[in-house]
């Protein structure tokens, strides 16, 4: 039987965290999201040479790493299969298409590899769960994003993680071309502006109805890019205009990708600017309220009943520590012994699984919280 899922970034974050682990046609093969052993090997990768060169190289070292500790700490059998799963997700990885980083998850049950459009800080956890923090970073709705390049002629649709294209839909509906709406025209009426402002508008609309259909499987905010005329007939025709975050001025028909995406980049920042100046007023506000926790303990005992509502994290925070029968215990260093080492992400785990809100800010925002700080509802 197949030990090995074929998951894309958008299908993990739906099955690890979104509480949703059967994927279709797979309920055989399915893995049980907590096993004896889970292992998480989260590498940074390269997009091109020479770096990609060496990221063999260095997954290698932390299979070595993973092997050994695995050996040292389970019983043989149990451990033999998890490296027998690591290693034959090893044998699915292409290093010659990478993005910015991959996950490698493995346990008795399952392997998979991740590849994600987000900087990580290269490390291995052994424990009884997976260190999601990758996927929910990638999930974070003001780090990705959609771009769509309006004009009268086209509308393309793009992905984007920061400032990183992800891909162009290149397929079925985008690019959306305005020649198959003039093929059927009445060629007299062509030539009355009202006419054609009312086949522009059939146009975007018929365009935002293709679009919408990508929303719904993975709903992002949307930047719209193109010549002021276009952008406006565009958008009024949307479904739903409060996804726009934000509009680019331009010509984008034939730019490449990453060209567009760093046209956008201070539009982009700009957002995110406005939605950092709206999680510092909520903390501020949960502080004057009495609500706010800074007690990594006490955070992480209010998420598991429930009265977690928002946790801001700093990107490069962590807690040592291990979990014990619902009792958190945190240590000073790494400890090679402990079956768990960074147990940020069962925090993360209990807010997201009790309807919270989790947030990664910069870490300079939350210096003066220690890098970490929480909401409470009541």
């Amino acid at each position: 039987m197949e030990k090995y899922l074929h998951l894309t970034p958008q299908e993990a974050i739906r099955y690890f965290i979104q509480n949703n682990y059967t994927p279709t046609g797979e309920t055989e093969i399915l893995p049980r999201f907590r096993g004896d052993i889970s292992v998480s090997i989260v590498m940074p990768t390269h997009r091109s040479k020479p770096g990609y060169d060496q990221d063999p190289i260095v997954m290698k070292n932390y299979m070595d790493e993973v092997e050994k500790r695995l050996f040292s700490l389970y019983d043989k059998r149990l451990a033999q299969t998890v490296v027998d799963n690591i290693k034959n997700a090893r044998k699915k990885i292409d290093f010659g298409n990478n993005l910015d980083s991959l996950v490698l998850y493995a346990n008795e049950h399952f392997s998979t590899v991740i590849k994600l459009p987000v900087e990580v800080k290269g490390e291995v956890m052994i424990g009884y769960d997976f260190d999601l923090r990758p996927l929910y970073k990638t999930n974070q709705q003001d780090r990705r994003y959609y771009i769509l390049t309006v004009s009268l002629k086209k509308i393309r649709l793009i992905e984007a993680f920061n400032d990183k294209p992800v891909r162009e839909v290149l397929s079925g509906d985008f690019p959306f071309i305005r020649d198959a709406f003039y093929e059927t025209a009445d060629k007299e009426k062509i030539m009355q502006d009202d006419f054609v402002e009312d086949l522009y508008k059939e146009f975007c609309n018929d365009a935002d109805k293709s679009f919408q259909q990508y929303y719904k499987e993975e709903p992002l905010p949307v930047i719209l890019a193109g010549d002021v005329k276009s952008v406006a007939y565009y958008e009024l025709q949307m479904d739903n205009k409060n996804i726009v975050i934000g509009r680019v001025a331009g010509s984008y028909d034939n730019v490449p990708a990453h060209a567009v995406v760093t046209a956008v980049l201070p539009e982009l920042e700009r957002y995110r600017k406005s939605k950092e100046t709206e999680y510092l007023s909520e903390i501020d506000y949960g502080a004057s309220s009495g609500l706010l926790v800074t007690d990594v303990t006490e955070m992480f005992s209010l998420a598991e009943i429930g009265q977690a509502g928002s946790l801001y994290i700093g990107n490069g925070f962590s807690v040592n520590g291990i979990e014990e029968k619902g009792n958190l215990k945190i240590i000073d260093k790494d400890n090679q012994e402990l079956q768990l080492h960074d147990i940020l992400h069962l925090l993360i785990w209990n807010v997201n699984r009790n309807k919270g809100k989790v947030i990664f800010m910069d870490d300079i925002l939350l210096e003066k919280y220690g890098g970490a700080v929480m909401i409470k509802r009541y």
